[in-house]
């Protein structure tokens, strides 16, 4: 019988989700090698734009996320929770940065419920919903509130924001 010390240890698993490959690159590429160089086995999940052949370089796990930036197209934001909740299964990670605010909701619904993995959120601007006035931007920001409180909630939750 082998003792916990025989036993081989797997790799921290780190996930990012991100809307856009180059926005990774220019803003989390540094972060993402500072957890590979300290073991981490790491993957990013985004829209595969030109940059997939760069980030497999780097030694990073890459996933086609099929994001839409707007809120406009609920069946694609449906396809792009499914190849999430896909990811999340297959890759198993320990922590899941989601950057953003739609890999936030989705990222978030799927980990809802998930305390085993970490999740920090990282807001990146307030963008339309959060700086609009006009009636529907109140009317999506009221139900975002409430889905953000809910995906928020939990053990081992953080939520970055980098405005005021």
């Amino acid at each position: 019988m082998r003792t916990r010390d025989q036993v081989a240890v797997d790799k921290n698993k780190l996930l990012f989700l991100v809307t856009e490959d180059w926005y990774f690159w220019s803003h989390r590429l540094g972060l993402a090698r500072r957890a590979r160089d300290a073991g981490y086995e790491v993957c990013i999940g985004t829209r595969l734009n030109t940059l997939r052949r760069e980030l497999k370089e780097e030694g990073f796990g890459v996933c086609d996320i099929p994001f839409e930036r707007s809120l406009h197209f609920p069946r694609r934001d449906l396809a792009a929770y499914a190849a999430i909740r896909t990811l999340i299964r297959d890759f198993r990670p320990d922590i899941v940065h989601l950057v953003s605010l739609k890999p936030i909701l989705l990222g978030g619904a799927v980990l809802r419920g998930r305390s085993g993995i970490a999740v920090v959120s990282a807001f990146t601007g307030l963008g339309y919903i959060f700086s609009s006035r006009d009636r529907m931007a109140r009317l999506l920001r009221a139900m975002i509130v409430v889905a953000l409180r809910r995906i928020a909630r939990g053990p081992r939750r953080w939520v970055l924001a980098q405005n005021t």
